[in-house]
């Protein structure tokens, strides 16, 4: 990505000035919370004594195990990032359609389905939690939001209810 792409650039030339950094620049392939996750994980190996060779390994070992799924309640946001058609947004629209995508082992976005009705979108994420990771071993999701708190306390709230995880940040 661009956003990888300038990081590097940045640190060559840190580095380069500053000859006793050391900065190891991670394209996490994901977006928001998903960097996030990584983060607090860089963040504790840190605390645990590790290098920095050690967190870049582990990071780029299992970034692609991230699960990013999501929805969109407005089209227009798809459609103005170039990832729908303009006809295809308002036709979406007036039918209430609610894209569910996810981030793919890329750092694309990809849709996965689509159904109508926003509490249906949310249900979907939450059933899929169940198809895409061995719910017996998850121990924490993480959930973001772009100004719609109810939503993502409904999903939570559901979380907790279907599969029992009680650490959700």
């Amino acid at each position: 990505s661009s956003s990888y792409n300038n990081a590097q650039m940045c640190a060559e030339k840190i580095m380069e000035e500053e000859p006793e950094f050391k900065i190891i620049v991670v394209d996490t392939l994901s977006g928001t919370v998903g960097q996030g996750i990584l983060l607090m994980k860089a963040v504790d190996m840190k605390k645990q004594g590790k290098t920095i060779e050690e967190i870049a390994e582990w990071l780029n070992d299992n970034k692609k195990h991230l699960i990013h799924e999501f929805t969109v309640s407005d089209l227009n946001h798809l459609y103005r990032g170039g990832r729908l058609s303009k006809a295809s947004a308002v036709l979406g629209s007036m039918l209430n359609i609610q894209p569910i995508l996810h981030m793919d082992n890329r750092g694309g976005l990809a849709p996965i389905g689509k159904v109508r009705e926003r509490k249906k979108a949310l249900n979907t994420l939450v059933d899929n939690i169940e198809k895409k990771s061995d719910i017996k071993t998850l121990k924490q999701v993480f959930i973001s939001h772009g100004d719609c708190i109810e939503d993502a306390k409904y999903v939570a709230d559901k979380i907790k209810q279907q599969y029992g995880i009680e650490d959700i940040l």
